[in-house]
């Protein structure tokens, strides 16, 4: 995909899932293409944007949205006891299918990282205006979209 739309456009993954360091911050590589993650902490993201109504799903009831809140019942977070006393949480998913859920999580990291590049005004990404009408409240009619 790189070769077809060119590195900065199209990122690969670097999951790191099989312990959390607690980062919450998505680290891209614009050299390489590759966007390193901490699973849990991504994960965890996700599911406070969905609890907080930052992210929801369309209203008609379908077999793919349901298969979409299946594949979220499938990640299962816990606390996990180490051999000194401590604890920690962990990240894994049943025997069925988290892809979905997963896919969310990366579209979020996509998103987040072109928000973080308009806020700043780097990345060579640029905003279009929808109206030239000044009177236009976009924030809230991105807020009525998301709903």
């Amino acid at each position: 995909m790189q070769r077809e739309f060119g590195k900065g456009r199209v990122y690969g993954v670097n999951v790191r899932s099989a312990k959390s360091n607690g980062d919450y911050i998505a680290h891209f590589n614009e050299n390489d293409g590759i966007v390193t993650i901490d699973k849990l902490m991504q994960n965890l993201k996700m599911m406070n944007n969905i609890k907080m109504g930052r992210v929801g799903t369309y209203y008609q009831n379908d077999s793919e949205l349901n298969l979409y809140l299946k594949h979220w019942q499938n990640v299962i977070i816990r606390d996990v006891e180490n051999d000194d006393g401590t604890m920690e949480k962990t990240i894994s998913r049943r025997k069925d299918g988290d892809h979905y859920a997963q896919s969310s999580v990366y579209a979020m990291v996509g998103m987040n990282h072109i928000m973080d590049a308009l806020r700043e005004g780097t990345g060579g990404i640029q905003s279009t205006v929808l109206s030239d009408d000044p009177t236009d409240d976009y924030e809230n009619n991105f807020e009525d979209f998301l709903s």
